[in-house]
């Protein structure tokens, strides 16, 4: 009956090592994507701002131009 009662509680105990183990692997994978996600919403923005910087002046310099020209 010993016996018997220890293996059910280290089953059960593996049971439950299994399910924190795969409920640690699923919000890993979830903060991995979200980390992703962060991280290419912010590669976007700076390409972004990278070219409106050499953009812009180019841009302004031309209606500018266009503004003093008579």
């Amino acid at each position: 009956m010993s016996a018997e009662i220890r293996y059910l509680s280290h089953r059960s105990l593996a049971v439950y090592e299994a399910t924190l183990i795969e409920q640690f692997a699923i919000t890993h994978r979830r903060n991995v994507k979200i980390q992703t996600f962060v991280f290419a919403v912010f590669a976007l923005s700076f390409f972004f701002l990278a070219a409106m910087t050499i953009i812009l002046p180019v841009s302004v310099q031309g209606f500018l131009r266009l503004l003093l020209v008579p």
